[in-house]
């Protein structure tokens, strides 16, 4: 979890996706892991549209990686320095 409190503002400017970022980071110890919007939504405090919306920023650019695998209908995820994933810098 220590990466994700560790990234700068200019590298997940997004408030929303940097508590997502941080949730999933506190569960997933490094390996991948399913969480439901309800739980993240319950662990950030944001609703889940919200949350909808930060995972598929993180995805986006390449913090989170969807395995491709599904949990009781849930994506499982990677989560973590993804270093063989190109970070893209939000153009705006």
């Amino acid at each position: 979890m220590k990466w994700a409190m560790c990234l700068h503002r200019e590298e997940i400017p997004d408030p929303q996706a940097r508590a997502v970022l941080v949730a999933l980071a506190w569960k997933s110890e490094g390996v991948p892991l399913f969480a439901s919007v309800a739980f993240l939504a319950d662990h950030t405090s944001h609703d889940k549209r919200t949350v909808r919306a930060a995972l598929a920023w993180l995805e986006q650019r390449g913090f989170i990686r969807a395995t491709g695998k599904l949990h009781r209908n849930m994506k499982i995820y990677e989560v973590g320095p993804l270093s063989n994933l190109p970070v893209v810098k939000d153009s705006g």
